[in-house]
């Protein structure tokens, strides 16, 4: 499923950041070491992790949203 930059908003009407720079999300992914295209990171905390503490790993791997 691919989601446009108007549709992330309706979604998340309460973002932060610049979503100028969004084109399109075409996945949701929640492991930081996956390799994605146009990828909307979820960080998801556990008793021994916090995925906030892999933003950047995301990003570099293609996260364009989180």
């Amino acid at each position: 499923m691919k989601w446009t930059r108007n549709e992330l908003l309706k979604l998340f009407p309460s973002h932060r950041g610049d979503i100028t720079t969004v084109s399109s999300v075409t996945e949701v992914f929640t492991d930081s070491r996956k390799q994605v295209k146009n990828g909307l990171f979820v960080p998801i905390t556990g008793e021994r992790f916090d995925g906030h503490d892999f933003l950047m790993q995301a990003i570099e791997h293609g996260a364009t949203a989180s």
